[in-house]
């Protein structure tokens, strides 16, 4: 979270609407983060990790207990 709040602000500061690549190539990563990004890079690469949306399962329906 850090990293997005800091490409947000140096967007701010270059005057651009929007959160782009190039103010997020200029924010220095954490060692921390920077681990977690090559894991990332390196999941969807291997198509072990997708950007698309999960299927919801269909939920089960209610078992009311019975009345007498």
């Amino acid at each position: 979270m850090t990293r997005i709040a800091r490409g947000c602000r140096r967007a701010v500061d270059k005057g651009e609407e929007r959160l782009t690549v190039d103010p997020m190539d200029t924010v220095r990563n954490d060692a921390a983060a920077e681990r977690g990004h090559l894991e990332l890079q390196a999941a969807l690469a291997a198509g072990t990790l997708t950007t698309e949306p999960r299927r919801m399962k269909k939920p089960r329906p209610c078992r009311a207990p019975r009345l007498l």
